[in-house]
């Protein structure tokens, strides 16, 4: 364990301590081990423990920038305040940023905080979208049953996140992902997200609760998630990829995935957010989210 101003790289053997703390809260997925580790293939990212708080350095999604962080709820006042003075030393942002709402509502007035609405999780009802219930669901319903009567040989099923059979169809569909992208002239880093999704498969063998979720027509996977049980009742879903050719493809997987998980007692999903991106946002809402944890930029008072 790292305590601050000392940092520790963001690593397999980190999880424990990451998770013993994150666990205490709602399951933001910033900070949550998987979404940190898997993502930091350069390994650039870090942990630090402050007043029992955990802090993290993290890099940008976009621009790569570094930055810092905070979880908890132990002296709030205190531990922002030297990590806003570390951040000025160290040529860092003058702000923290992705700062859960947990740690806002218990800072004083000494601060400004601006709510991040980019960076806010998105929350649904596995049970919502497992009925596609009511008019606003109208058109996923319908597409959902489209897919279901023109490919009734479709099977959806549980693989092994190590198995290197299931690891092989996983990435011939990311493959034929990126190529559609390619195709539609849409931005993506291949490689990064194949590394990522590595990493992430490679955590399932440090005792997490990783669950890779397929859906084959005939020998070909057409849809894949990776998902994560991170508390009771709650799941975060962080790499979801489906086969567009197939229509309604999306909406069938997204419900009977939705399914499997209520029967598994997971109640709330966080997909994690949008990071602005207008195409992401417009697809998240149009599955009607519960609720979203919110996130924010913090500051001194001017």
């Amino acid at each position: 364990m790292s305590i601050f101003p000392e940092f520790a790289p963001v690593n397999l053997a980190s999880s424990t301590i990451i998770n013993n703390h994150t666990s205490r809260f709602e399951p933001y997925s910033d900070f949550n081990f998987i979404s940190l580790w898997s993502w930091d293939t350069a390994g650039e990212r870090k942990y630090s423990i402050l007043n029992d708080n955990l802090v993290i350095l993290f890099t940008d999604y976009t621009t790569e920038e570094p930055f810092l962080s905070i979880l908890g709820d132990k002296k709030v006042d205190e531990s922002v305040e030297i990590l806003l003075s570390y951040s000025e030393k160290n040529n860092l942002p003058n702000e923290l940023r992705l700062v859960p709402e947990v740690v806002v509502k218990n800072l004083s007035n000494e601060f400004v905080c601006y709510e991040d609405e980019n960076n806010n999780d998105y929350i649904f009802s596995t049970e919502k979208i497992r009925d596609y219930a009511g008019n606003k669901y109208k058109n996923k319903r319908q597409l959902k049953n489209k897919f279901e009567n023109t490919y009734s040989n479709a099977v959806l099923g549980r693989e092994s996140a190590s198995s290197a059979t299931a690891q092989v169809k996983v990435f011939e569909l990311l493959q034929k992902w990126a190529n559609n992208k390619q195709d539609e002239q849409k931005d993506f880093d291949l490689k990064h997200e194949q590394s990522a999704i590595l990493r992430a498969l490679k955590a399932a063998d440090n005792d997490l609760k990783v669950l890779l979720t397929t859906l084959h027509l005939d020998d070909k996977i057409i849809a894949f998630s990776i998902d994560e049980v991170v508390s009771e009742g709650y799941a975060i879903s962080h790499f979801f990829k489906t086969d567009h050719e197939h229509i309604g493809c999306t909406e069938f997987f997204n419900s009977e995935l939705a399914a499997l998980l209520h029967n598994e007692k997971i109640i709330h999903w966080n997909w994690e957010q949008d990071l602005g991106l207008q195409t992401l946002k417009d697809v998240k809402n149009r599955y009607r989210p519960v609720s979203y944890l919110k996130k924010f930029v913090l500051r001194r008072t001017e």
